[in-house]
């Protein structure tokens, strides 16, 4: 039963990096504000939860066709019905686990889009330089460095 867990939740685990990785992927290579990062985070997020429940549906009637099972070693698959069916319910509890955790951080991430609406990406960039800028007059100590007065200034 551990072993059914075990792959169930590691192969669960491996496609939320595989989302988490598109995701990060189509935001940061359309170059889109944090508002719409968000919600695109958001949507693909839940798009992993309802693909994790159709896969429960369907992988739970035929468990020895889908990915779970070749991913278990092979002396470890059951080969009795009772086997089967503690495979099934592994499946079952620990991938509807994962999807509903991808439904909460939708409601999460969907919730940080709101409250990030109106602010655009150069108001990110506007606060970052500014705490920079005063983090810098502040110590005064790194202008003394000869590297520092080399650099040309704007």
């Amino acid at each position: 039963m551990d072993t059914f867990r075990a792959t169930a939740f590691y192969l669960a685990l491996w496609y939320a990096v595989l989302a988490a990785l598109g995701a990060v992927l189509l935001i940061a290579l359309n170059d889109v504000g944090p508002a719409t990062g968000f919600l695109i985070a958001a949507n693909v997020t839940l798009l992993f939860a309802l693909a994790l429940m159709a896969a429960v549906s369907r992988f739970t009637r035929h468990i020895t066709r889908g990915q779970f099972w070749r991913t278990l070693p092979a002396g470890k698959r059951p080969v009795s019905e009772a086997g089967l069916a503690m495979a099934r319910r592994a499946l079952h509890d620990t991938w509807l686990t994962f999807a509903k955790g991808g439904a909460a951080a939708a409601i999460v991430l969907s919730g940080l889009a709101y409250a990030s609406n109106g602010v655009s990406a150069s108001a990110f960039a506007k606060a970052m330089r500014a705490s920079t800028g005063t983090q810098a007059q502040s110590d005064k100590r790194w202008m003394g460095y000869r590297s520092a007065r080399l650099l040309p200034t704007n």
